[in-house]
């Protein structure tokens, strides 16, 4: 690829004005439908809010890169650490400290267990997620009787 191909790619903006203005909005707090409309968007062309925000979440890894917080170093910098977590505790008498032992940090590490199983897709879908299949919408099942 050629340096000023790649440089057109580099300067092209990653969120459409309408992405920009509803990712704004959700982090404000508002409801999808309201921050695609507080955006601009009015829903007459073929972008509904469910549309915008589907692709905007298929460019949250893009962003997440270029602002240096790609998987590998989220998992190593933060969450690996965050299995190890430990708490101190001391013990005091007449204002002075007497004991002190470290202990694990029990939350931290099962939040971070529970995030790596969540990230690792290892947990079922709870009841009532939808699921949405790529592709034209046909969906061919074989089933065979084995004996």
């Amino acid at each position: 690829m050629s340096g000023q191909t790649e440089g057109k790619r580099r300067n092209r903006k990653l969120l459409t004005r309408l992405q920009a203005g509803m990712l704004k909005g959700i982090l404000a707090g508002k409801s999808d439908l309201l921050a695609y409309r507080d955006a601009g968007g009015t829903g007459l062309n073929s972008k509904s809010p469910h549309d915008v925000k589907i692709a905007l979440l298929a460019k949250v890894p893009d962003l997440m890169d270029r602002v240096g917080l790609c998987q590998a170093k989220l998992i190593e910098n933060w969450l690996k650490p965050a299995l190890d977590a430990t708490e101190t505790k001391r013990a005091q008498k007449d204002g002075k400290f007497t004991d002190e032992r470290t202990d694990p940090a029990w939350e931290p590490r099962l939040k971070a267990l529970d995030m790596a199983f969540q990230l690792n897709g290892s947990y079922a879908a709870k009841p009532g997620t939808r699921v949405e299949i790529a592709g034209d919408g046909d969906i061919t099942v074989n089933i065979r009787d084995v004996d």
